[in-house]
C-alpha cells in the first residue's frame, strides 16, 4: 500500500512539473499522426497553451486549437496523455526584412485569440490549419512549415518568411541544441 501511495505521489509530482513548465502563449507540438483521408501523409498538430486561469475552466489547464470541424477554433482542457511538448520554433528567427520573431505580449496574443474566435475562417490544410493558428497567436504571422514531416514540401508561409530559410534556422537550432521539439516515447 505504501508503494502505491508513493508511486501516485511521484506521478502527480511529475505531471505538476511538466505542466508548470508551460507558459501562456507557448506553442504545443503533438506527436505526428497520419492524415484521416490520406494515410501516407503525416502531420503534426499544434495548439497554444493558455494556462489554468481561464474563464469557464478555472483550475484546469487550457489550450486554444484549430480543428477541421465546426466550431473550428476552440478552447479545450489540456490532456497530458496526448504527450504535448513546448516548441516555440521561430523564437529568435530573423526574416528577410530583419524582423526578429519572439512571442507577442500576453495582451497581443489574447487579442489574436479573440479575433480568431470571431472569424476562424474555413479550414484549409495549406493555408488555414492548426499551425497557422499557433504561429499567428504567438508571432502575429500565419506560417505552416510541418518541419520534418511529409507535409513539409507543401507548406505555405508568408510575411517575408521563406520556407527554406526558416527550415534551415530550425535545423541549426536543433543542431546547436537550442531547440528540442522531440516528442518523448
Amino acid at each position: 500500500m505504501k508503494c502505491v501511495i508513493l508511486l501516485a505521489a511521484v506521478f502527480l509530482l511529475v505531471i505538476t512539473v511538466v505542466i508548470d513548465g508551460f507558459q501562456f502563449g507557448d506553442m504545443l507540438y503533438y506527436p505526428p499522426k497520419p492524415h484521416p483521408m490520406i494515410k501516407t501523409f503525416q502531420y503534426r498538430h499544434l495548439a497554444i497553451y493558455l494556462g489554468n486561469d481561464f474563464p469557464g475552466h478555472k483550475g484546469k489547464e487550457v489550450i486554444f486549437e484549430r480543428l477541421n470541424e465546426n466550431p473550428a477554433c476552440v478552447f479545450k482542457e489540456l490532456d497530458m496523455s496526448e504527450r504535448p511538448v513546448v516548441c516555440n520554433y521561430l523564437d529568435g528567427y530573423v526574416d528577410e526584412r530583419k524582423v526578429v520573431y519572439q512571442g507577442g505580449s500576453v495582451e497581443d496574443m489574447k487579442g489574436r485569440i479573440e479575433e480568431l474566435q470571431k472569424n476562424c475562417g474555413k479550414y484549409n490544410v495549406l493555408t488555414n490549419n492548426c499551425e497557422h493558428l499557433a504561429t499567428y497567436v504567438r508571432y502575429g504571422r500565419k506560417i505552416s512549415l510541418q518541419e520534418g514531416l511529409s507535409g513539409e514540401g507543401l507548406s505555405i508561409s508568408g510575411h517575408h518568411v521563406t520556407r527554406l530559410h526558416a527550415l534551415k534556422f530550425i535545423k541549426q537550432q536543433k543542431a546547436d541544441k537550442k531547440l528540442n521539439c522531440e516528442i518523448p516515447l
